[in-house]
């Protein structure tokens, strides 16, 4: 048996419905999609898994906005419905999310993206987006000599971004750097807490990111 709401909360939520409907559409500024290749490697450098994921960010006029973003793929056979996450760059505040995948063995597809943003007023807005891939560029990837805790990076590699995370996958060190060789240890005090090593930077040629994981 439902529950009844008592009479003035009815009427409250009546005016805030009526109230939220002679609102203005809101507007987005402007949408940013982009995939990554992901890899990730175990202790002997093997590697476990690889796929593709899909980040879609977008800005908002919204100070502070609550959203749920639906991205459809080009087929419409594949949809995701998800609370959009907010990400500061550079003072600038984005929403969305950055791991949209069918897992390892579905690519993410090309060609026009549908985006369905919903506020948590009833407020919804649709746009869209393309997805375009190049070709693979192809590099040798980051090593790591575990005797010397050295990561060596070819110079195929321009400016990239390093993160240390422990058991948990918390976030110990980050940094963007464009060197070629960094003694890990001396990045961390606690070297011991370190479990895993991400690395990311961006493919001009192939048009996407690559993102390789290293379990230490």
């Amino acid at each position: 048996m439902k529950a009844r709401l008592p009479i003035l909360v009815c009427v409250g939520f009546a005016f805030s419905l009526l109230f939220s409907c002679s609102r203005s559409p809101f507007t987005l500024i402007e949408v940013h999609s982009e995939v990554s290749t992901v890899r990730l490697y175990d202790r002997a450098q093997q590697l476990i898994t690889q796929y593709e994921s899909l980040g879609v960010f977008l800005q908002t006029e919204e100070e502070q906005p609550s959203l749920q973003l639906e991205v459809t793929s080009p087929d419409g056979l594949n949809t995701w419905l998800f609370k959009a996450e907010k990400k500061v760059v550079d003072g600038i505040p984005y929403y969305g999310s950055a791991n949209l995948s069918l897992g390892p063995l579905v690519p993410i597809a090309e060609g026009q993206w549908s985006l369905r943003v919903l506020k948590d007023d009833g407020r919804t807005l649709s746009d869209s987006f393309m997805v375009e891939k190049g070709t693979a560029s192809p590099r040798p990837l980051p090593e790591v000599d575990r005797e010397s805790w050295t990561l060596a990076v070819g110079d195929g590699i321009g400016e990239y971004g390093l993160q240390l995370l422990d058991e948990k996958g918390r976030l110990l060190f980050s940094k963007t750097t464009g060197d070629r060789q960094v003694n890990l240890q001396q990045l961390y005090k606690k070297w011991e807490n370190v479990h895993t090593l991400g690395l990311a930077w961006y493919d001009e040629r192939a048009k996407e990111s690559q993102i390789v994981w290293y379990l230490l």
